[in-house]
């Protein structure tokens, strides 16, 4: 399957913004739509754009990852990007997808996102097999006579 995923950034540290890029720069099959430094400015992003897939820190000023998280009415695929072990459960009560703790390999990064891909592209599996599925009724005959 060849659809990218659309991402977006959300880290108040420019640092872990630009690691995370550069990662993202040496896997093809995801697109960065948008980085920010806030929780605010995230659920503005996702107003205005389609997001598959988002990197979200947790301890941010105002408004923290998973609380920004717990507001919204329709996620996108979430994994968690943080320096803070102690926050993971209620990372997969908010059923985030992965939970990377700071500082993380790429090769954990990348166990990550493939995580995300495949979740992705089954979700759109499902879609597609809903419509060609919609409006179809199924009968199905038995045979109550039996030939002796």
């Amino acid at each position: 399957m060849d659809v990218a995923l659309k991402c977006l950034i959300v880290d108040d540290e420019s640092i872990a913004i630009r690691i995370i890029t550069d990662y993202l720069e040496q896997i093809n099959y995801i697109v960065v739509e948008g980085t920010c430094s806030s929780a605010i400015e995230a659920a503005d992003i996702l107003k205005k754009k389609e997001i598959d897939l988002m990197f979200l820190d947790i301890n941010m000023p105002y408004l923290s990852g998973l609380e920004f998280l717990e507001s919204l009415d329709s996620a996108p695929l979430t994994i968690l990007t943080t320096a803070y072990s102690e926050y993971a459960l209620d990372g997969f009560r908010l059923n985030v997808v992965d939970y990377l703790l700071k500082p993380f390999s790429f090769q954990r990064f990348f166990q990550a996102v493939q995580k995300a891909q495949n979740l992705f592209y089954s979700q759109i599996l499902l879609q597609k097999d809903e419509k060609e599925n919609l409006g179809s009724l199924y009968i199905r005959q038995i045979d109550s006579f039996k030939k002796n």
